[in-house]
């Protein structure tokens, strides 16, 4: 599962900004249909005269063309170099700027960086031709309507509904940050800065000194798994506002994060309420919605899916966390899923399969194909009671 967000994991270059405007139709407002998929906001805009499928990301500092959308479409973006870790580089490129054309309302000029976005686009069984960010969102009071499965965007006025609770958002290098108070099994507060991550499937990320931090955990070791990343549930109350979220699921990862912000606040989270996010005034409004007492589910099997391309089939194991009940079922990676519990594994969505691995104490057989052989294996998910949790 994707564990960051999918924009911050890309290398990023400066875009050069252009003359952006907003043209509305009509009323200054749009409502945008929107698929919802482990709790990320995907919406079909028209650029370049063709639908494509746009992740709204709230982490990403600037908006993204997938490099082959790029090619398909017959644009030529300038080529330039981008910085990567270790000291590497890769050849990135951008276009000046495209429109952006939905029903009521067509952004004009946008910038793009250009990225393969081939790694997400797997991990959803999907294609993914882009991301949204910060020089589209920054023009709009943008609601992230989960619930609904919309995104309305309205005129960004400095006032907020009065049913909302707002929280105020710091902007570092193009990306918003919030307060967050986390209170641990013995009644200890600690208050941190957290990137506001509508790209990030996570519920709650602690990075850096809150992942190891004693007050906030009961079990100081982590258990690792795939990436470095372990689970723990101990963190008893998030406050997030005017809002108490109790024992929400965490991830943890000890080394620090560049931005020296203390974790992130990812779409796990955001996707409890209608969020409405305003750049031009540094708040984000929320607005509870029937998700936001129900208790945290996580997967229980312990294997990472993904779809590959060209046409996202079949699905296929790609890691394998040491000590799951996938590890003890005898999964491998690469190893090809044919059918889950007499489900054919074709037929099933990314949420569908998410929804399948939460289910405690539930056994699967699995059907799969190993090189040239095939199998049957036996996966039973352990006993965890869900607790309904209280409303915010």
């Amino acid at each position: 599962m994707l564990l960051r967000s999918a924009a911050a994991a890309l290398l990023l270059s400066t875009t050069p900004a252009g003359a952006v405007t907003v043209n509305w139709s009509q009323a200054r407002h749009a409502t945008l249909p929107a698929e919802v998929s482990r709790n990320l906001l995907f919406v079909q805009l028209t650029v370049h005269g063709a639908p494509l499928r746009f992740l709204i990301d709230s982490g990403a500092s600037e908006s993204v063309l997938d490099s082959d959308t790029v090619a398909r479409l017959g644009l030529n973006p300038q080529r330039s170099q981008s910085p990567a870790a270790g000291g590497a580089a890769v050849t990135a490129g951008y276009l000046r700027g495209l429109d952006v054309v939905a029903p009521g309302v067509t952004v004009v000029a946008v910038p793009f960086a250009v990225r393969s976005l081939e790694q997400m686009a797997v991990h959803f069984g999907r294609r993914i031709d882009g991301i949204l960010g910060y020089d589209f969102l920054e023009w709009f009071a943008a609601d992230f309507d989960f619930a609904a499965h919309q995104l309305r965007l309205t005129e960004a006025l400095p006032t907020a509904s009065a049913a909302r609770s707002c929280v105020p958002l710091t902007f570092i290098e193009r990306l918003p940050y919030v307060s967050v108070t986390l209170v641990g099994p013995h009644g200890v507060e600690r208050t941190g800065t957290f990137l506001v991550d509508s790209g990030a499937s996570a519920t709650l990320q602690l990075e850096g000194l809150y992942a190891t931090d004693p007050a906030l955990f009961s079990v100081p070791a982590l258990r690792r798994g795939a990436g470095g990343v372990a689970e723990a549930t101990a963190v008893a109350v998030l406050r997030l506002g005017s809002f108490e979220i109790r024992e929400p699921q965490i991830t943890r990862r000890e080394s620090p994060r560049p931005d020296h912000a203390d974790g992130v606040l990812g779409a796990g989270i955001l996707g409890r309420f209608t969020v409405r996010f305003i750049y031009a005034t540094h708040r984000m409004c929320l607005t509870p919605n029937a998700q936001a007492g129900e208790a945290f589910g996580s997967d229980l099997a312990g294997f990472t899916p993904v779809w590959p391309q060209p046409d996202f089939k079949p699905l296929t194991v790609e890691s394998v966390s040491p000590g799951s009940p996938s590890a003890r079922a005898g999964l491998r990676p690469a190893d090809v899923i044919e059918s889950l519990g007499g489900h054919p594994a074709g037929a099933l969505t990314v949420d569908e399969l998410a929804r399948l691995l939460r289910q405690p104490g539930a056994h699967y057989e699995l059907e799969i194909r190993r090189g040239g052989d095939r199998m049957r294996l036996q996966l039973e998910l352990p006993q965890v009671q869900a607790r309904q949790l209280p409303q915010p």
